[in-house]
């Protein structure tokens, strides 16, 4: 039996060449489950041939009556009075076809039978149990699967007398249970793949692109399968070469299947086809990445760069977060940092088979809060005016204090230890330097610069009227003076 293999030659896209991988096509016709021929009746040569771990090659059924031919969809059966349109007893049925794992893995087999079982793959013997029993198991056996890959399945049943079953089960799927019927196929199409080994062609819209599907017949047809979806708009399949060209103009997501006909004289009566994606599309770009670097522990940090690429891409880091914050799934870098310290990282976006990452960043957790600015805090008052001000952090700041620098605050002014505010009525001219310490969340804390506020008083009269004099003679010599006091000093 010759068997097609649908094939993806290759993929050109003008100004960008697509990544493809395996993929696996169903046939174009229903040829799921296992064949199989029942012989009646058999004896005890027939019962002999396997008898206790010395099987042949192949029973012999010469001599018996084939009784029923046809198709299952599963070796799993507890019988009546009749084996698959045979008589109850004395019957042999042969099943055969090919098995498929979808995965790579080895995997357990045992028959329950009433009354003899035997089993090989692809002319390995997996199982021999060619006994007189009830509907059990006393053998066991593995074999070892290439995903995808189909195996020639070759099975042996017999009925001699009294209660009848014959199940094949395995622990395919994780527990023990009869074989899936989605493990079998009549003819065995091996899986069909593009070259490269993916089932998604990428194809920029609005750029000219061709694809080719081939097989290893000489001579097929190519059509959409019944049932399949239909091309992007702009392209075309032709039926001779397979190729798929055009430019395609909208974008999305479009799921096809393909379908191979041998033509007259191929030598092949098989048709295969495959179920595929063209996804439609642009690869990903950054169109910002100029996010703010610095964030504080404790303080909620929110910064998202942009990209352009169609399907939306998703997204990852390459590197690594503080403790807290975490990628969204729109691009964002957000949370609250619990981890301080200096972190490099690129935000990725992935669509389209193709990458794009942000420049490298340096992003800094500071543990403690930082000086911003003084611009709320008036650097001059009015001795005995109520007085409010404050200087700004960046950062959770847990605590405010003095320290121990120049003047401190002026007499009458103090400062809230959890908010920050210099507040009270100044009860003492001068001007004051002073710092104050901020203490973050994390238990570190930051100085400020010298910080300075000048309490002024105004002017008041001590002496205004020249020591009584009114008078005074012309040309001659006078003196004598006003006086005030105030902060600073008056002029």
């Amino acid at each position: 039996m010759k068997r097609l293999r649908l094939i993806l030659a290759g993929l050109v896209v003008i100004l960008f060449s697509g990544v493809l991988t395996p993929v696996t096509f169903a046939s174009a016709v229903d040829t799921s489950g296992l064949k199989y021929d029942a012989y009646y009746p058999i004896g005890s040569a027939q019962q002999a041939q396997f008898d206790y771990g010395q099987p042949k090659a192949q029973p012999n059924h010469s001599g018996l009556t084939m009784c029923a031919t046809g198709t299952v969809s599963q070796i799993n059966h507890y019988f009546g009075n009749s084996i698959l349109g045979c008589p109850g007893d004395y019957v042999m049925v042969h099943y055969y076809g090919f098995i498929s794992s979808p995965t790579t893995k080895t995997i357990n087999f045992r028959a329950n039978a009433d009354d003899g079982f035997f089993l090989s793959i692809n002319g390995s013997r997996v199982i021999n149990d060619w006994s007189l029993k009830g509907c059990g198991s006393n053998s066991t056996g593995s074999f070892t699967f290439q995903a995808g890959q189909w195996y020639e399945l070759d099975a042996w049943f017999y009925e001699w007398g009294g209660g009848a079953c014959s199940i094949l089960t395995s622990d395919a799927t994780g527990s023990w249970g009869a074989v899936p019927s989605t493990m079998f196929d009549q003819v065995g199409i091996p899986p069909v793949t593009f070259l490269d080994g993916s089932d998604t062609a990428y194809v920029r819209r609005n750029q000219p692109s061709s694809t080719f599907v081939s097989t290893d017949l000489n001579s097929v047809t190519y059509a959409l399968a019944s049932g399949s979806g239909p091309l992007p708009a702009g392209l075309e399949l032709n039926s001779a070469t397979g190729e798929i060209s055009g430019t395609a103009t909208t974008f999305g997501t479009y799921p096809i299947s393909i379908v191979a006909t041998p033509t007259e004289g191929s030598g092949s009566t098989t048709a295969a086809t495959g179920d595929v994606t063209i996804v439609v599309g642009e690869p990903p770009a950054v169109t910002f990445d100029d996010i703010t670097t610095e964030a504080y522990y404790g303080v909620a940090f929110d910064q998202r760069p942009t990209f352009s690429g169609n399907p939306a891409p998703t997204y990852s880091i390459s590197g690594s977060l503080p403790n807290g914050v975490t990628l969204k799934s729109n691009g964002a870098v957000s949370g609250t940092p619990t981890q301080s310290g200096t972190f490099s990282f690129r935000v990725c976006a992935n669509t389209f088979a193709q990458t794009a990452c942000t420049k490298l960043y340096s992003f800094t957790v500071h543990a403690e809060p930082r000086f911003r600015n003084n611009d709320d805090l008036p650097s001059a008052i009015e001795f005995g005016q109520p007085y409010s001000g404050r200087l700004n952090f960046d950062g959770l700041v847990d605590n405010y204090s003095i320290t121990g620098f120049g003047d401190g605050l002026p007499q009458g002014l103090t400062i809230g230890p959890s908010t920050g505010i210099i507040s009270g009525t100044p009860t003492q001219t001068g001007i004051y330097r002073f710092k104050i310490s901020a203490r973050g969340v994390s238990g570190q804390s930051s100085t400020t610069p010298e910080q300075t506020i000048t309490v002024t008083k105004a002017p008041a009269w001590t002496r205004q009227n020249l020591g009584g004099i009114t008078r005074t003679s012309i040309n001659t010599p006078f003196a004598s003076f006003v006086s005030a006091v105030g902060f600073p000093a008056p002029t």
